[in-house]
Formats: structure tokens, sequence, C-alpha cells
């Protein structure tokens, strides 16, 4: 089963921890993913609990803790302990990490090496604790494409270890699909937006198949806007076995009304793909 859910990144510059659960609870959203570089730092294990009882006296539930952990770069500021810790203090089972700090094309047998190494490393660490990894699928990192996120998917095999899964930036419909079925053996969630890049008028992410990293401009949309995108992108996610969550990010306008639409739009798709 797929649940519906937000991303607290989406508005770090806009709301406070208790702002973000509250709104939330108000909305058909059943959970939240809790950003580690604003509203749960890591290894403050104080705000983790607060936040931990706030998300269960308001009906939601935490479902995962999107750390800014670099796997393979071995940060003596931000060890995986750290990272760890405050993921079972929020009572979080998954925890979103990244793949390296740059393209796979960019890297060398070494660096690559490491990135492996660290990952295994850190899935036995979240296994012994009842805690699963999923890498972020993202530019600047292992997993920027989907040929580059399947290759390391076969070099880290371990039952913690698991994807997530956004549309690629700048790419057409087909090539998005293709690259969600890539990872569905291993899907842990889904960050869910609808954006075009560029300008409005020229090209939208979904029209053209030129290759995009984090773009100058960029436009948010309503959720609505990307419906039947989405709706197929549902479908091909709803035939894995176990759970999962679809958290909405990069908000139109980091407007909360229009989280609550996009939330309802979410809630509709995904009541649709379960029948």
């Amino acid at each position: 089963m797929i649940y519906p859910g937000l991303c607290s990144i989406s508005f770090n510059n806009k709301l406070t921890w208790e702002q973000v659960v509250d709104l939330t609870a108000s909305t058909v959203l059943r959970g939240i993913e809790w950003g580690g570089n604003i509203h749960a730092p890591h290894g403050d294990l104080e705000r983790a609990r607060a936040i931990k009882n706030r998300c269960r006296d308001a009906g939601l539930m935490v479902s995962s803790y999107g750390s800014y952990y670099r796997v393979g770069q071995m940060a003596p500021e931000l060890p995986f302990a750290k990272v760890l810790d405050s993921a079972l203090e929020l009572g979080a089972p998954m925890i979103r990490v990244w793949a390296g700090t740059k393209d796979h094309e960019e890297v060398n047998a070494q660096e690559y090496q490491s990135v492996v190494d660290d990952t295994l490393a850190i899935a036995e660490m979240a296994a012994k604790a009842g805690v699963k990894i999923g890498f972020e699928y993202h530019p600047y990192t292992l997993t920027n494409s989907p040929a580059h996120t399947a290759e390391l998917e076969a070099r880290v095999r371990h039952p913690a270890v698991e994807f997530y899964w956004q549309p690629p930036f700048g790419r057409g419909a087909d090539y998005c699909a293709s690259s969600l079925e890539g990872v569905l053996p291993r899907l842990a969630n889904l960050h869910v937006f609808h954006w075009t890049i560029g300008s409005p008028e020229a090209n939208t992410v979904h029209a053209g198949m030129r290759p995009l990293k984090f773009p100058d401009e960029f436009f948010r949309h309503p959720l609505s806007e990307g419906a039947a995108l989405w709706r197929r992108y549902f479908d091909l996610a709803g035939g894995c076995q176990g759970n999962r969550w679809a958290l909405l990010e990069f908000i139109k306008g980091d407007e909360p009304e229009q989280l609550k639409l996009d939330a309802a739009t979410l809630a509709q798709l995904l009541v649709a793909e379960a029948s």
C-alpha cells in the first residue's frame, strides 16, 4: 500500500516544525518525512523526541528521516551514528541518504568503491537497529540516471538498502516511467511533485528529452495538473509488495493552502490506484 505524506523540507524557510505538524494534520496526509537540515537537525535528540510526540498526538506517522548523509564521504561532522540516533528517536523506519557528491561520470574507481563500502557498513548498522536506508534518486550522485542507479543497486545488495524515486529532471514521461520500473524491486518511497523547467512556453519537465541537473529556473504547478502522469507512475509502484510512502515536495509557492489542494489530489490518485 502507498500512503500519502509530506517532506518537511518543503517548508524549511516558511514554517516551524510545530507548524508543519499542525498543517499536515489539517490535511488528508498521514505522515511526514522529517528533514535533517532544519526541522529535525542531525543529533538533536530532544527535538526528535518532541517531533515524535507531537506527531503521535496529531495522529501522524513518521514516514522517514530525510538525512543529508553523503555515503562514502566519511564527514567527521556528520557520522552515520549521529543520523541513526536521530532516526531512532523519531521512530523513523527509513533513512534517506545520498550516494556521494558527484555524478557517476565524475568519480574514479576508488571513490565509487568508498560509496559501496560505506553503504554496506551503514546498512549493517541500520539493520541491527531495525531501520532501512534509501538512496535519493538525484543528480550529482551515483544515482543520476536509471543505468547508474541499476549499477549501484547491483553492487550494494543488502536487505536494508532500498532506493527512492522521483521524476528525473527534464525527461519525458516514458523515460520517467522506465526509470521507475528499474527500481521497483527495491523501491523505498516516492517524492511527488509536478513542475516545468525553463520557459513555460518552450519546454516542460515531461516534454523534451534533454538532460538537466539542477535548473536555474523552474516552475512549480499544482499536482492536479500532473495527475495523468502520476496515475501512470502509481500504477507501476502499486504493483510492488509491502508499504511505502508518496511524499509531497516542491509545493507551488511554498504555500500551505496549495499543500492542502495537492494533498487532496494525491489522496485521490492513491485511492484510484488501490482500487
